[in-house]
């Protein structure tokens, strides 16, 4: 009877012992088709991270190059916008310079020929020739008035000067050739004449070529 309980304890104990066994075995056994799986998970999903990625810096290239692109055609949009804002601004800043020159010009040498005591045959008497020059200065003076904001200030001062310049001696002589005609002050009207005559002198000319010299620079024309 006791052997028959040993045998059946110790065949209980094989049983378990070969369960045991067969447990630990079959856990190995998944434990390694799990990582066997989870190797291969991991293989493919590295594979396809390396692939977005790889996709991602294409990508990001294109969107960098086109960027870049865009950026530069703006950049030369711009510059051109510029330019002919440019252009067009010299043009127009020619185009006065030009105009009012003439009527520096025109007011200059008439008041020339006002102040000058030495007459010509056929010259028209010297109150024709202080209005002519008197409606010249003014037209002068408007036309840059209108147009002052395409000199800078210091060429604005000179410009108002050269205008002052031919204005202040022909009205000093044109009023003192009122004043003679109307009171009969003969020597009034020559002492003024005198004055006016060498206050054009010594300042008028000066002031003229220096603007010119300006005119020049920024028409681009070389001074010899």
């Amino acid at each position: 009877m006791s052997s028959d309980i040993c045998n059946f304890i110790l065949l209980g104990a094989i049983s378990a012992a070969t369960n045991a066994l067969l447990l630990v075995a079959l856990g190995f056994l998944i434990r390694s088709l799990i990582l066997h799986l989870l190797s291969k998970n991991i293989e493919s999903y590295k594979k396809i991270l390396e692939k977005e990625l790889e996709s991602f810096k294409i990508q990001l290239q294109h969107d960098k190059d086109r960027e870049i692109e865009m950026l530069r055609k703006d950049l030369e949009m711009n510059a051109f916008e510029h330019e002919t804002r440019f252009s067009k601004l010299h043009d127009r800043r020619a185009i006065i310079i030009a105009e009012f020159y003439a009527k520096l010009i025109d007011a200059y040498y008439s008041a020339g020929e006002f102040l000058n005591p030495f007459g010509y045959e056929g010259q028209p008497p010297k109150e024709k020739l202080g209005e002519k020059t008197y409606n010249q200065i003014r037209e002068m003076d408007h036309y840059f008035n209108l147009n002052r904001l395409y000199f800078d200030e210091a060429l604005c001062g000179k410009i108002g000067d050269v205008i002052k310049g031919i204005y202040d001696p022909t009205i000093k002589f044109i009023l003192a050739l009122r004043e003679e005609k109307e009171t009969g002050g003969e020597h009034r009207a020559t002492s003024e004449w005198t004055i006016s005559l060498k206050e054009y002198q010594e300042k008028v000319p000066g002031i003229k070529s220096l603007i010119e010299d300006e005119f020049r620079k920024i028409l681009g024309v070389k001074s010899s």
